[in-house]
């Protein structure tokens, strides 16, 4: 076998060991289908199908103003206008982005560094739990590692000397703000110190850094639209970002101690769940600074190779002190970056072991390890979630819900009232739009009538919380009959009396 044949042959194993967990919901067509999918599905069918053009997306912040751009619901739309409204299409989308990360980081290796490195980079990035997790439901952030992985692209074209490489690192950027407003924010301030550097060193002028930050405002352009519009709401909610104060925050040292320890833990999480030896993370993360330690002070790396390797160590740090001045919770997908630059970093660390003949043993090694515990994983992943029905959580679950109200009904039109822990009906107003009409014809009327419906999602943390609603919204109207659905959905139907 010739180094070719084996090379596709292994670049094969690692596509296929990425793809595996990562199509557990395109192959049994069962996936979450919560409050936030529904809503999604619903802004961009008021695109699509009602040609109501947005200039924002989704809220942010929790306190008014703040919204991501409109980029995600318009990628939705491709997949929505193909498959005629079908979430699953919005779930192909998923796979193929978080496919995409893995080739692309492997035909970079290999382009950069060689095949042996764009090998492991490439197992590195099939076999990282946190980035499996993002290509198996429909969530905004995700989008943001592809991006990431071409900004950390061009940030090496641009420490190898092209100068304009800059200006895509801040239009991808910008675009993130399309998909996750924190993530996209807090890199651009990384990314703007860097510049500063570099033109303080000479490796760029002013007019690279002009020209980068334009690229960077252009993605904003319909928030900036938005605002101006609307009075500067979204100027005057930024102005407020820092300085919001909650009481169950706390003040003074208890506020900063509180922050610190959220966002110490966060970041922590974020990193260590990026590598399939999550298990032993402070381990890997010892045998990663030991191997950079070695990657730097060897002569024969070419410098823009070690200013890459030394960016990418100090990505976590530099974005845990942009994240400093705000003393309140983090989440972890605004620091989704990290998923990508830590088994970037990882991938080339190892590949350069592979190249020194006494390390080439611990490099072996460990590559067996992440070897074996990614396949290893996929495979409990896959044996575990393939037939897991979701209960009320996956649309397969909503979807029966939907088939026994028609059935008991009739396929008769009738009324329906639905409670959800969510509160807001997003996801079932999408789901009876689309599935109800394709299938039956016609949507069911909301409120009550002389026979009405009652579709109940049971909280599972408070299963007598929906309860309360029937005392206090629902009230009147006879139960006719109550049933427990396999996958915990309650159906009750009630007769009004006569009057």
């Amino acid at each position: 076998m010739n180094r070719t044949v084996k090379f596709l042959a292994m670049a094969f194993a690692v596509i296929l060991v990425a793809a595996l967990p990562r199509a557990i919901e395109l192959v049994n067509g069962n996936y979450l289908w919560g409050f936030d999918q529904g809503l999604f599905y619903e802004a961009v069918r008021r695109i699509v199908v009602g040609h109501k053009l947005t200039l924002i997306g989704a809220p942010v912040g929790g306190q008014g103003g703040l919204f991501q751009g409109p980029g995600w619901y318009y990628l939705l739309a491709v997949p929505f206008l193909l498959t005629g409204g079908d979430p699953y299409g919005g779930m192909t989308l998923m796979f193929a982005i978080g496919m995409s990360v893995v080739l692309l980081g492997m035909w970079f290796g290999v382009r950069t560094y060689g095949r042996v490195t764009g090998l492991v980079i490439g197992l590195f990035l099939a076999t990282s739990p946190a980035l499996i997790a993002q290509s198996r439901f429909i969530w905004p952030p995700f989008p943001v590692s592809l991006l990431s992985l071409g900004v950390f692209i061009c940030l090496y074209h641009l420490f190898s000397g092209r100068r304009r490489a800059l200006i895509g690192a801040f239009f991808l950027t910008g675009t993130m703000f399309h998909f996750e407003a924190a993530a996209g924010a807090t890199l651009a301030a990384v990314l703007f110190a860097t510049a500063l550097i570099a033109f303080i060193r000479k490796h760029i002028d002013f007019r690279t850094i002009l020209a980068g930050l334009t690229f960077l405002l252009l993605p904003l352009t319909p928030l900036v639209v938005f605002d101006i519009r609307h009075d500067f709401i979204t100027s005057r909610a930024l102005g407020g970002l820092f300085m919001a104060r909650g009481a169950d925050h706390g003040s003074g040292i208890q506020m900063l101690s509180s922050a610190f320890v959220n966002h110490a833990a966060v970041f922590w999480a974020g990193i260590s769940s990026s590598s399939a030896v999550q298990s032993v993370p402070v381990l890997f993360a010892v045998f990663l600074l030991l191997v950079s330690a070695l990657y730097i002070r060897d002569g024969k790396i070419a410098r823009q190779k070690k200013v890459f390797v030394l960016w990418l160590l100090g990505l976590p740090v530099f974005l845990y002190i942009v994240f400093a001045p705000y003393v309140q919770p983090i989440w972890d997908w605004w620091i989704i970056e990290l998923t990508v630059s830590v088994p970037l970093l990882s991938g080339i660390l190892l590949g350069y072991l592979f190249e020194e003949k006494k390390l080439r043993l611990a490099a072996v090694l460990v590559t067996v390890v992440i070897a074996v515990t990614g396949i290893g994983n996929a495979y409990t992943t896959v044996r575990r979630d393939f037939s897991d029905f979701g209960g009320t959580h996956k649309i397969q679950g909503k979807e029966q819900a939907i088939d026994a109200l028609y059935k008991d009904a009739g396929y008769k039109p009738f009324h329906l009232m639905v409670f959800t822990p969510a509160v807001y009906t997003y996801a079932y107003d999408y789901l009876f739009g689309w599935y109800g009409t394709k299938r039956y014809g016609f949507v069911p009327a909301e409120g009550k009538s002389k026979t009405f419906y009652l579709l109940i999602e049971p909280d599972p943390e408070k299963p007598w919380s929906y309860k309360g609603w029937l005392e206090t919204v629902i009230k009147t109207g006879t139960v006719v009959s109550t049933k427990t659905l396999p996958s915990g959905f309650i159906i009750q139907k009630r007769m009004m009396p006569e009057t």
